[in-house]
């Protein structure tokens, strides 16, 4: 499977004309390919919310029979009118109140999520609250954390989901320059 031409427009487009960073093109091209995407960049705003908008981007374009079940659950949970129209927007509001309300880690959750980033533990929150049971993150360069390449996190297995109506094992995939800002990636 050849890569999308827009996704390497995309890696010269972020790094410029520096050519120590398109040196690393290759082993990100083939992690992407080996997978079996196709390489497509969805961008996301990057407003805090951009893990949540890119497992979404993941979600309707593969379980897109299941996505409405989803933001109907997530209402109930959260007690909120349920939405009619795929609003982002209201989406990560109730993600956000939801990982809050039902954390399930030691410390809270404003260790792991603020207005500006969702990480650690509060990752497998969203994942448990979205029915994502894995995530493959495709990082295309060395960042302050992580090395370029991709990782999974999984989640316990002894963690019950918080939604699993059709979702069971799913796999969801975004990309990640260098592990500051998420996009969704097909």
């Amino acid at each position: 499977m050849e890569v999308n031409p827009k996704l390497l427009a995309y890696l010269e487009e972020e790094v410029g004309k520096n050519p120590s960073k398109k040196k690393s093109f290759d082993t990100i091209l083939k992690s992407i390919r080996d997978a079996g995407l196709e390489g497509t960049i969805i961008r996301v705003r990057g407003d805090g919310n951009c893990l949540i908008r890119a497992l979404l981007v993941d979600l309707v374009a593969k379980a897109k029979s299941i996505t409405g079940n989803l933001l109907a659950e997530l209402c109930l949970q959260n007690g909120a009118e349920i939405i009619v129209d795929f609003d982002a927007e209201k989406i990560c509001v109730l993600v956000r109140d939801l990982v809050s309300r039902l954390w399930a880690y030691k410390g809270g959750p404003e260790y792991h999520m603020n207005e500006n980033a969702i990480d650690g533990l509060a990752v497998n929150m969203v994942m448990r609250l979205l029915g994502v049971t894995k995530l493959r993150i495709y990082q295309a360069f060395d960042g302050t954390d992580r090395k370029a390449g991709w990782r999974d996190i999984e989640l316990d297995p002894k963690m019950e989901p918080l939604f699993t109506q059709d979702t069971k094992g799913v796999t969801a995939h975004i990309f990640t320059l260098d592990g500051r800002h998420y996009n969704g990636i097909l």
